[in-house]
């Protein structure tokens, strides 16, 4: 019974993602979805109790997407370099989507406590495994602070994009994925210099700063 309904469940949230992808956050309303997976409105509440709680669960399957990717290249072969692109094309390809960072910004901002703990979950994961295994190799060259404020700030780099990109791309008359290839770009270029620091940045009104 378990296994069948996280299957259900796994099903209703393939067409969700679906329709977010294909037409925003508006569409994910509780008929749409219904319609899209073929399914009633009531086997969808009876899974996930609420449309707010579909969101939920949408924004954490894809937050667990990215940070399974990103464990299995930290623990892959090849060089930095080659590691950390492929970690940014991963990271961008699912919160760099508009559709994608709206619906995480929309969540961030109704500052429900419970509604991004499953994406806290699996960006601590990520983190916990890419810090893990690049203590791990010969090739390290950066220290754990260094790796995990890199994934940190991929993640607000790659939601940033997602919000405002287009719309700043059109401003300054660019084509719409301007400012997310830029800022893709930047990340990439800062992941090759050489390791600027060894602890943690001051905290605002540290007197030591």
């Amino acid at each position: 019974m378990r296994r069948q309904a996280d299957a259900s469940r796994a099903h209703v949230l393939r067409a969700a993602q679906h329709l977010l992808m294909a037409r925003g956050p508006g569409a994910l309303k509780l008929k749409d979805i219904a319609a899209e997976a073929g399914v009633t409105a009531g086997n969808i509440l009876h899974h996930f109790g609420t449309i707010e709680g579909v969101q939920r669960a949408l924004i954490a399957r894809m937050a667990r997407d990215v940070a399974d990717k990103a464990i299995a290249i930290a623990q892959g072969t090849g060089t930095n370099e080659m590691r950390m692109a492929q970690g940014l094309d991963a990271l961008f390809a699912v919160f760099a989507d508009p559709a994608a960072a709206r619906l995480a910004g929309w969540l961030a901002l109704r500052e429900e406590a419970d509604s991004l703990e499953e994406v806290q979950k699996a960006l601590t994961d990520a983190l916990d495994a890419i810090q893990s295994a690049d203590r791990d190799r010969q090739d390290r060259t950066r220290s754990p602070d260094e790796v995990r404020a890199f994934v940190i700030t991929g993640v607000i780099t790659a939601l940033g994009a997602g919000l405002f990109g287009p719309s700043l791309s059109t401003l300054v008359g660019e084509h719409e994925t301007y400012a997310r290839d830029i800022a893709r770009e930047m990340l990439r270029r800062a992941s090759l210099t050489p390791p600027g620091w060894t602890k943690r940045p001051p905290a605002d009104g540290d007197p030591s700063s």
